[in-house]
């Protein structure tokens, strides 16, 4: 079981540019979500090994109006599946470069934009800090 985790995360994102260029009366978009945190390295004892993760988590889309002081704030659920490779860098931190896929539900459709606007593939840098496994850090040159 050493080789599995579990967390908590936060992110927020805001590079949703194209869906604001097509409409005049919006002044921007953001996505916001955090939640559970699960996943896996194999084999964590080398210094460079795979990574795969998932993240579950509730938040919201903040659309600013342009001219208005009203914002519509949309609750939405959150899936995020990822691959990649992670590097230890020391004892209690990792950093892993990452590939994957974002599922958003719950946006509201009667504004002109959908789940689909806001779910794709993604690349991304995780950084992980924390007790990983052991007493001894192992390198890649330990196979003992």
């Amino acid at each position: 079981m050493k080789n599995f985790f579990l967390g908590g995360y936060g992110m927020g994102s805001f590079d949703f540019g194209d869906l604001v260029e097509g409409n005049e009366a919006l002044e921007g978009l953001e996505l916001g979500h955090g939640g559970l945190w699960l996943g896996f390295t194999i084999p964590s004892h080398k210094v460079v090994h795979f990574y795969g993760s998932s993240r579950v988590g509730w938040g919201a889309l903040d659309i600013n109006f342009e001219n208005s002081r009203f914002d519509d704030l949309d609750n939405v659920f959150v899936i995020t599946p990822e691959i990649g490779i992670e590097v230890n860098l020391t004892r209690w931190f990792r950093l892993a470069g990452t590939f994957g896929y974002r599922i958003v539900e719950g946006a509201n459709e009667s504004l002109g934009y959908s789940d689909d606007d806001f779910s794709g593939t993604f690349t991304g840098i995780t950084f992980r800090f924390g007790g990983f496994g052991g007493n001894r850090w192992y390198s890649s040159y330990d196979d003992n």
